[in-house]
């Protein structure tokens, strides 16, 4: 959320970035991306527009998941497809993403405070009606169906949470919080899991509240009782200072052992402005953004009852297998793991690719042992230089065995 006129440079430039990467996605012979798609449908007589993203290996044979990008305050579809990255998350974990648009700016109790008018839309109505259109013309497991948001977006989500219940089963914010009125109206119908970040140096939605708006402690105390999570059994961690550079850090208190697992999550920035984790700053004055950990994986990960915590944790789950390829965190920023299990003693090749199929990396082992083993990647080249954001892919070859896994770096 932001004053207006701070947007319009910020949009012009997003949108160039937007135009050019729809481009190349549409006249690519090799879609990186299976789909990005322009919808649009009728409600209540007003054209409501959305954006479609589908995973690469995209099959109307299998059922998947969906999640909803609500974006900010004066924002775009476009902006938010941009600012989160989320479709990088999905083409890994090959799930689809919507990002629809306000009118312009989401009806999600944000207008109680009347320094942030917005439309009267029935856009909880309109998100539903989203949640049909999309189910109509892909095959959506409707049992997993989340919502996520930023900002006005966050606000968004959690009336989601409170109003729209019976069809979504999980929501994320970041930077948003639950508004007076929301929670006033609120009626879910079953319990949420919700997972909440904010940044303690937020000066457009303060962690202390504002006119209008709950304060972010109120917000989470409002789920942790309606899920009926045992406060006394919270767990508390700091998590690792991966780039000391970004000046800040981050605790995570998990509420556990809530009613039906519906646990409540929130993650504080320690200094961290109203911003996304793991993003590019968003284009105007907003505060530190983290990078010691990314939002959107972790949101996917929260939606996907999946925590994974350790590249071992990965080789376990994988152990009944020949060979195992694990890479922890996917998307990263600063460094990752890459871990493999071998049944015999084989000499293994680990070489990473471009997406222009240069080898820009190359770790050789001549007589690696049977067992796990794990090598840290540090986002250098074979020269030492750190290399640019984007993708890339890690080709494992080990006896006969090879396999290749697309990684991300933000």
């Amino acid at each position: 959320m932001k004053p207006l006129y701070l947007h319009c440079i910020k949009q012009v430039i997003l949108l160039r970035t937007f135009i050019v990467f729809f481009i190349f996605l549409f006249f690519s012979q090799t879609v990186l991306y299976a789909q990005i798609i322009n919808g649009n449908f009728s409600f209540e007589g007003i054209n409501r527009k959305y954006f479609v993203f589908l995973p690469k290996n995209f099959s109307s044979d299998i059922q998947v998941p969906l999640v909803i990008d609500l974006h900010a305050y004066g924002d775009t579809a476009g902006t938010e497809m941009n600012y989160t990255r989320m479709t990088e998350v999905a083409d890994t974990a090959g799930f689809i993403v919507a990002y629809p648009s306000g009118l312009p700016n989401w009806n999600s109790g944000l207008g109680d405070n009347p320094s942030w008018p917005t439309s009267n839309a029935d856009d909880v109505g309109f998100i539903s009606a989203l949640i049909d259109t999309l189910s109509n013309r892909y095959n959506i497991d409707l049992k997993k169906v989340y919502a996520c948001g930023y900002s006005n977006g966050g606000f968004m989500a959690h009336k989601l949470a409170c109003q729209l219940s019976r069809r979504i089963a999980a929501i994320a914010s970041v930077g948003g919080v639950m508004s007076v009125g929301t929670k006033d109206n609120a009626a879910p119908v079953r319990k949420m899991k919700i997972l909440q970040i904010h940044g303690t140096a937020d000066v457009f939605v303060p962690m202390e509240g504002e006119t209008g708006w709950l304060s972010v402690n109120q917000t989470l105390a409002y789920w942790t009782d309606f899920n009926n999570c045992p406060l006394d059994q919270a767990q508390k961690t700091t998590l690792p200072d991966l780039d000391p550079s970004d000046g800040c850090l981050v605790e995570k208190t998990t509420y556990q052992n809530c009613a039906n697992n519906n646990n409540v999550i929130y993650y504080k920035v320690i200094n961290g402005g109203h911003t996304w984790p793991g993003a590019d700053p968003p284009g105007y004055n907003a505060g530190l953004t983290t990078h010691d950990f990314n939002a959107s994986t972790e949101i996917w990960k929260f939606f996907n009852n999946k925590y994974i915590t350790s590249v071992e944790k990965l080789i376990e789950e994988g152990k009944s297998k020949d060979h195992l390829l694990g890479i922890y965190p996917n998307p990263f920023h600063l460094k990752t793991s890459i871990a493999y299990q071998l049944p015999t003693e084989s000499k293994v090749e680990i070489r990473i690719y471009n997406i222009f199929g240069q080898e820009i990396k190359t770790f050789l082992f001549q007589n690696t042992q049977a067992g796990e083993h794990k090598v840290t990647w540090d986002r250098t080249n074979n020269i030492g230089k750190q290399i640019t954001n984007g993708i890339y892919f890690i080709n494992l070859s080990a006896l006969n065995f090879k396999k290749t896994i697309k990684i991300i770096i933000y």
